[in-house]
């Protein structure tokens, strides 16, 4: 007779007139009993529909977790609540179900509470938002009871956006974030379960176009970056419009595609940024002893390819367009390690002097570098150089 003293192995042996036999006996340790069972969550309001997993968690009577232990689920209503094996519940109709989870005669349940969506309400209710610009709108969601829900599904959709994909007033993502895009009024409707909310958003038209700058004094030679901005009518700053840049003085103050400034001669000049027919202005003086000429840097304005012989045309500006200057193109060659500098005629055109090089008086495989340099009764200046390869 053999008696389990503690957990482990024990080889047992049995002899008779000179002969023996063995037997090898393991002894285990007795599981833990199930003391409780909690499930998680406890109580949980779920839409119809397949939902959400609950977890049953075993423990002995130490509070330990008990793993690889048999759980059953029951639903005390499968016409409100239904669980699969697996704890995974599904919403079907409105109503409340207790949700047990059974284990070696040990339970814990969950409430389950089955609520559809009553009302949808949008915040803010109406908005005034200006061309370009967003605005996050939020819904909330209750039932009957009045209670919020979460998680649920919500598609958004705009009354602006029409079937052929054309973007009218305003869009809507389907987070609910609405894009303003042109003058008018939209609705935005918020769906869930049938359910349905709507917001207003209004969007109002451009109404003037302002001109900023930190200042409206320039002195010679110096440039700034201006910016320019839409309002609509309801005061607001409006964005994505794109503007066209012009100065009443080209030759006292130019402007650049970009709005940015530079003053070329004493004197006054008003710079405009127009965009859809609506105009601002600023107006600008600029002052100071004249100095040596402005110079801008060379740019490449046009190169074609004629039997075999490339040629390029740079242009570069120099001011003031009204003090004299001499005005040199000068190139470089720059792959031989070469610092002696070679004068070029050039033309002038405007307001611009005009370079153009041709690649059969270049050796083919060296690279050149090209700039502009200008002489008045104040100085020279020489113009950032300009790289070329034939």
């Amino acid at each position: 007779l053999v008696t389990a003293m503690a957990a482990g192995t024990a080889t047992v042996s049995a002899t008779s007139e000179g002969k023996s036999g063995s037997a090898t006996v393991t002894v285990t340790t007795p599981l833990a009993a199930v003391a409780s069972v909690s499930v998680s969550p406890v109580s949980l309001i779920i839409g119809v529909g397949p939902n959400q997993q609950l977890t049953a968690t075993p423990r002995d009577a130490n509070a330990a977790v008990l793993t690889g232990r048999r759980v059953t689920w029951k639903s005390s209503d499968p016409a409100v609540v239904t669980v699969w094996a697996t704890g995974f519940v599904d919403g079907v109709a409105e109503g409340t179900a207790t949700v047990t989870a059974t284990c070696e005669g040990k339970s814990g349940s969950a409430v389950i509470t089955v609520a559809t969506v009553a009302t949808v309400v949008l915040a803010p209710s109406s908005a005034s938002l200006a061309r370009g610009r967003t605005l996050q709108l939020t819904a909330t969601l209750r039932d009957s009871n009045g209670r919020e829900l979460t998680g649920r599904t919500i598609g958004w959709v705009s009354s602006s956006h029409s079937g052929n994909g054309l973007i009218g007033e305003a869009s809507v993502s389907q987070g609910g974030l609405v894009t303003a895009s042109n003058t008018g009024t939209a609705t935005i409707t918020a769906l869930s379960e049938g359910k349905s909310g709507t917001a207003t958003i209004t969007v109002p038209p451009l109404a003037s176009v302002a001109v900023r700058a930190s200042t409206g004094s320039l002195t010679w030679g110096e440039s700034l970056a201006l910016s320019a901005v839409a309002i609509d009518s309801a005061g607001n700053d409006m964005a994505g419009l794109p503007f066209t840049w012009s100065s009443s003085a080209d030759a006292i103050v130019h402007v650049s595609n970009g709005g940015v400034v530079l003053a070329r001669s004493t004197g006054t000049a008003n710079i405009t940024a127009t965009t859809e027919g609506h105009s601002g202005t600023a107006i600008f003086s600029v002052s100071g002893v004249p100095g040596p000429p402005i110079v801008t840097t060379l740019q490449p304005i046009h190169s074609q390819l004629v039997s075999g012989v490339y040629t390029i045309t740079f242009r570069g500006d120099v001011f003031p367009t009204d003090s004299p200057a001499t005005v040199t193109f000068t190139y470089r060659r720059t792959s031989v390690g070469g610092t002696t500098s070679y004068p070029m005629s050039a033309q002038r055109v405007g307001y611009s002097w005009e370079l153009t090089v041709a690649s059969n008086s270049m050796q083919l495989g060296n690279s050149y570098e090209y700039w502009i340099s200008a002489t008045n009764s104040y100085g020279t200046t020489r113009g950032s150089a300009v790289a070329f390869q034939p």
